[in-house]
C-alpha cells in the first residue's frame, strides 16, 4: 500500500479565490460559503508519475467488490477539493464507486490548469496528450493504483471533467481507451485541437476551431494506432452563453465521437428534458454512444442542483436545477433505478426516449431525468423526449475562469494568466477556464518579462473585479 495522508477538504471553499475572471450572472447565484466538507485522503506515491501530478481520492464505506472507478478533472486555479462541490461524492457514497481526484501543480503550469494542449507555453511539444508520457500517464497510474489497493472492475473505468479538465477528459479517453470506458466533457474542447502555439491554443478555445468528423476521429484513432474499439461513449455538456470555451466545440467534439462510432451528426433522438436541450447519439442496437446537453442561457460553468442535494453553489458552479454528474454516470451506467423510466435494466436497449448504456443500465425514459446542459445547437432528427436518468433532476459542473468581455483574468488567480487585448477574441478568456498559457501579442514570442507583466497585471485585474464582485 502506498503511503497516504488523510486531510479535511472543503467542498467548496476556496473557489471564489479559485476561479479566473467575471462574474456569473444574475440568473447563476453563487453561493458564497459552504458547510459542505468532505474527506479526500491523498496518495503519496503512485507510480512513476511523470506528470507531476498529486493524486487524491473518495473512498465510501462499506465498498462492495468490482467497483468502478470515476475519475475527476478539476479545471484551472481549482484543486481536488474545490472539485467535490460538483456533488459527486454524495452519489458515490450512494451507488458505490470509488472517485479520484488528479491535482495539478503549478510547477506544471501556473495556473493549475491540465496541459490538454501539451506543454505549458510550449504547445508543439505534445508529450502531455501523447500516450504514456507527461499528465495522461499520470492519470492512468493512479487508475493502476486504485486497481492495486481495492477491487476495482477493470471494465467500469470513467472520467469527468470540467474546462481545461474536460479538455483533458477527452485526452485520456482518446490516450487510453482501453482504460476509460465512458467520458464526461463539460466546457471542453475535442482531443489534439491543432495547436503549436499559444495563439493556436488561444483558438482552439475560442473561437474554437472546425474539421470534419473524420479529421477529428483520426486524432483519436492515432492517439493509440493499435486500438480498434470499442471506442469510449462521451457525455457532452456546456453552457449556451458560454464565451470563455466557444460553444463551437461542443459540436465538434460530437463530430469527433461520433464518428469514433461510426454514427452521423443527427440525433437519433431529441428533446427537452426540464427545459435543457437533450440529444442523443445511439448506435443501431439502441446504446446511447454519444449524449449532447445544452444548458440553456448558462455561461462557463458547471450546473447543481443544491435543492436536490446535488453539489454547492459557487464561482463558476452554478444552480442551474440539474445534476450534470448524476445525468453523467446515469449515462455511464451507474445508475440502477434509471432503467425504471426507460428499458430494462439488463438489455442494453432503447427505452421508451430513453437512452441505453452498455453497462446493464438504462439511461432516461419517459419518466425523464432532469434537464442538462450543454451547447451547440441540435442537428435536428429524431424522436422528441430522450430523457436522462429517471430520478435525478440537478446539474452539476464546476468553473474556473470566465472570459467575458475580450479575455480574461480572473478573481484571484496565479501567474502566467492572460490579460486582456484587443487582438483576443471576444470572451475568449486564457485557454480553458481562463489561464492555460500566456497569450502573446501578435507578431511577438513569450519571455520570462512578458509573462511577469502579464502575471504581474492579471493579479491587479483580478482584484479589482473580486472587490466589484462582492459589493
Amino acid at each position: 500500500m502506498p503511503r497516504t495522508t488523510t486531510v479535511l477538504l472543503a467542498g467548496a471553499a476556496g473557489l471564489a479565490l479559485a476561479s479566473c475572471s467575471g462574474a456569473p450572472s444574475p440568473a447563476e447565484p453563487m453561493a458564497t460559503t459552504s458547510s459542505a466538507v468532505d474527506t479526500l485522503t491523498q496518495v503519496a506515491s503512485f507510480g512513476a508519475n511523470p506528470g507531476n501530478l498529486q493524486m487524491y481520492r473518495y473512498v465510501p464505506a462499506a465498498m462492495p467488490p468490482h467497483a468502478p472507478v470515476v475519475v475527476m478533472l478539476h479545471g484551472c486555479v481549482q484543486t481536488a477539493a474545490d472539485f467535490t462541490a460538483v456533488g459527486i461524492d454524495a452519489l458515490a457514497d450512494q451507488y458505490k464507486f470509488y472517485v479520484v481526484y488528479p491535482q495539478q501543480q503549478s510547477s506544471n503550469n501556473p495556473d493549475e490548469c491540465f496541459d490538454w494542449f501539451g506543454q505549458y507555453n510550449d504547445p508543439a511539444n505534445k508529450a502531455n496528450i501523447t500516450r504514456g508520457q507527461g499528465e495522461n500517464e499520470s492519470i492512468k497510474e493512479m487508475v493502476d493504483q486504485m486497481k492495486t489497493d481495492f477491487s476495482v472492475d477493470a471494465s467500469r473505468v470513467y472520467v469527468i471533467g470540467f474546462s481545461a479538465g474536460g479538455a483533458m477528459a477527452a485526452v485520456m479517453m482518446a490516450a487510453w481507451p482501453d482504460v476509460f470506458a465512458a467520458g464526461g466533457i463539460d466546457a471542453g474542447v475535442p482531443y489534439d485541437c491543432p495547436s503549436q502555439s499559444n495563439l493556436d491554443v488561444w483558438q482552439c478555445m475560442n473561437p474554437g476551431k472546425t474539421q470534419t468528423p473524420a479529421q477529428w476521429s483520426a486524432a483519436v484513432r492515432a492517439a493509440d494506432p493499435s486500438w480498434n474499439g470499442p471506442w469510449p461513449r462521451a457525455s457532452i455538456w456546456q453552457g449556451t452563453q458560454d464565451t470563455t470555451v466557444s460553444t463551437t466545440n461542443s459540436v465538434e467534439l460530437v463530430k469527433q465521437w461520433t464518428d469514433l462510432h461510426g454514427l452521423g451528426q443527427t440525433p437519433t433522438s431529441s428533446g427537452t428534458d426540464d427545459g435543457q436541450q437533450h440529444d442523443v447519439f445511439a448506435d443501431p442496437n439502441g446504446v446511447a454512444q454519444v449524449e449532447r446537453w445544452q444548458i440553456a442561457g448558462m455561461s462557463h460553468g458547471f450546473a447543481v442542483d443544491p435543492s436536490t442535494s446535488c453539489g454547492v453553489a459557487g464561482n463558476y458552479i452554478y444552480d442551474e436545477h440539474i445534476c450534470t454528474v448524476r445525468h453523467m454516470i446515469a449515462f455511464f451506467g451507474l445508475v440502477p433505478e434509471a432503467s425504471d423510466a426507460g428499458s430494462s435494466s439488463g438489455g442494453g436497449t432503447m427505452g421508451n426516449d430513453g437512452s441505453a448504456s452498455p453497462d446493464g443500465g438504462t439511461t432516461g425514459g419517459d419518466g425523464g431525468g432532469s434537464s442538462g446542459g450543454g451547447m451547440a445547437t441540435g442537428d435536428g432528427g429524431g424522436p422528441s423526449g430522450s430523457g436522462s436518468s429517471s430520478g435525478g433532476s440537478s446539474g452539476s459542473s464546476s468553473g474556473s475562469s470566465s472570459g467575458g468581455g475580450g479575455g480574461s483574468s480572473g478573481t484571484g488567480g496565479s501567474s502566467g494568466g492572460a490579460m486582456p487585448d484587443a487582438g483576443a477574441p471576444s470572451g475568449s478568456g486564457s485557454p480553458i477556464a481562463g489561464c492555460s498559457v500566456a497569450r502573446p501579442p501578435a507578431g511577438t514570442t513569450s519571455n520570462a518579462a512578458s509573462l511577469a507583466a502579464l502575471a504581474l497585471a492579471t493579479t491587479l485585474l483580478r482584484r479589482r473585479r473580486t472587490r466589484r464582485n462582492t459589493r
